[in-house]
């Protein structure tokens, strides 16, 4: 009798450390469950900021090429006789062709009448007064390089092609305003590579302006295209950055 009940008792007791293994292992499973997947989203962040800051970089070396381009484009249109447009078309040509990703270079006179075009010595006559570029530097002196709303390009090889425009002033020797001088940019350039770096199929990036209008995104939905999204958390986030960022979904 007492070695029956040595055997249930002994039974009841690897029943109970059993069961204590199998809430140990459990308990040990969850915990790892939770540090892998702690891990898997440090390290998407750490994805995602690397991402960023590809961008951004890639970014600021584009927009810096094409400032140069531009600043060197009015240093020498200074130095060029009066009215000698063939001239200032094979120095805006030299720029285009150092210019990845740009469809043309051309230059407003004051009154925001197409004067001269990388693609051709002769450019139609145009009146270009009404774009955001040209009011932007008639109206702000201090405005550096601006970068436009995203649109569809209206003239040239542009015209039906996604683009935005980054333009500086122009001045007389005395200060007055001359005109502006434009690299007309390819968003589909912008897009191929955001494409690249894109992480995974749920992935989206985007570049916006300093004033929070999406510029460019991918994967590219046209309709948010030219929106502002200055009171999104991304943007209020980060106040006064310039450059890509993870677009809105």
């Amino acid at each position: 009798m007492a070695f029956s009940e040595s055997k249930v008792t002994l039974r009841r007791a690897l029943v109970l450390a059993n069961l204590l293994v199998l809430a140990l292992l459990a308990a040990l499973i969850t915990l790892q469950a939770r540090t892998d997947r702690a891990r898997v989203i440090e390290m998407a962040y750490r994805d995602a900021e690397n991402l960023a800051d590809a961008l951004a970089e890639h970014t600021r070396q584009t927009l810096a090429a094409l400032d140069l381009g531009l600043t060197s484009a009015i240093e020498a249109m200074s130095s060029l006789p009066p009215n000698h447009r063939a001239r200032l078309h094979e120095m805006l040509a030299d720029r285009q062709a150092g210019s990845a990703g740009t469809y043309a270079y051309f230059v407003l006179d004051a009154q925001g009448r197409l004067v001269a075009s990388s693609r051709t010595p002769q450019p139609e006559p145009t009146d270009l007064s009404d774009t955001p570029e040209f009011r932007v530097h008639r109206e702000r002196r201090e405005a550096a390089l601006y970068l436009g709303p995203p649109r569809l390009g209206r003239v040239g090889y542009a015209q039906g092609r996604w683009i935005v425009n980054a333009s500086r002033r122009i001045e007389t020797p005395d200060g007055q305003f001359a005109g502006v001088v434009a690299a007309v940019v390819s968003l589909e350039h912008l897009r191929r590579f955001y494409d690249k770096l894109r992480l995974g199929e749920q992935g989206a990036v985007g570049l916006f302006s300093a004033e929070g209008v999406l510029i460019a995104r991918s994967p590219w939905v046209e309709r948010f295209l030219g929106q502002d999204f200055s009171n999104q958390a991304v943007y209020r986030e980060h106040p006064g950055f310039r450059g890509a960022w993870p677009a809105p979904t």
